[in-house]
C-alpha cells in the first residue's frame, strides 16, 4: 500500500484521495477517491450523474456515449464510452452492476481495441463507484475509481503515466459535476 494522499481546499471543494492499492488477479489495483458536497437534493445528483448521457457535459475527457435509452444507468446496462485518459484515446465498454437509486452506483468497464497502445491497455479493468449521502447544506458525492492494466507493462505504464494524469483529470470533472447541479 502506497498510502493516502489528500488535496483538500476550502468547503465545498473537491478532496482527493489516493488510496492505493487493492490486491487484485493482475496484482495491485491503484484507487482515486474524490469528494465534495453538492447543492442539490441527493436523487436530482444521483440521476444526473448515473446517466452516462450527461457524461460529456461535466467529464471533460469523454467524447461520446454510445448507449441505447437515457436516464440513470439500471443494473445490467451497457454503454461504450469514447474517452482521453493521460492523453491515449479509450474505448471502454461498460456495464452496470449496482444501481441502489439514490445511494449507490457501480459499474465495471473493459478497455477495447482501436488504442495506439493496444497491447498496454487492452482487455485492462476499470470499476468506478458513485456513493451519494444526504448531508445537508445538501449531498455527499463521493467518486472512487479503481483500475488494472494487464501484464507487467501495463502496470508499469499505469504506474508511471497513468496514476498521475487520473488524480489531475479529476478534480476538474467533480467541479463540473458542481457547478452544472448548483445552477
Amino acid at each position: 500500500m502506497r498510502g493516502i494522499v489528500t488535496g483538500q481546499g476550502p468547503p465545498g471543494q473537491v478532496e482527493i484521495l489516493v488510496v492505493a492499492s487493492v490486491q487484485g488477479d493482475n496484482g495491485a489495483m491503484p484507487t482515486f477517491e474524490s469528494q465534495t458536497t453538492i447543492r442539490a437534493p441527493v436523487d436530482r445528483v444521483f440521476v444526473y450523474a448515473t446517466d452516462p448521457g450527461n457524461w460529456r457535459e461535466w467529464y471533460p475527457n469523454t467524447s461520446a456515449v454510445e448507449r441505447a435509452g437515457h436516464g440513470p444507468a439500471q443494473a445490467g446496462d451497457a454503454w461504450v464510452e469514447h474517452v482521453t485518459v493521460a492523453g491515449m484515446r479509450l474505448r471502454i465498454a461498460w456495464r452496470t452492476d449496482v444501481a441502489e437509486r439514490p445511494s449507490r452506483w457501480l459499474i465495471r468497464g473493459v478497455v477495447g481495441s482501436g488504442l495506439l497502445l493496444r497491447p498496454v491497455v487492452r482487455g485492462g479493468v476499470v470499476q468506478i463507484e458513485y456513493t451519494f449521502r444526504d448531508e445537508p447544506p445538501g449531498t455527499n458525492f463521493r467518486r472512487s475509481i479503481t483500475y488494472a492494466m494487464p501484464g507487467l507493462l501495463g502496470r508499469v505504464v499505469g504506474a508511471l503515466v497513468l496514476d498521475r494524469k487520473i488524480e489531475r483529470e479529476v478534480q476538474p470533472a467533480i467541479e463540473n459535476l458542481r457547478r452544472i447541479l448548483e445552477r
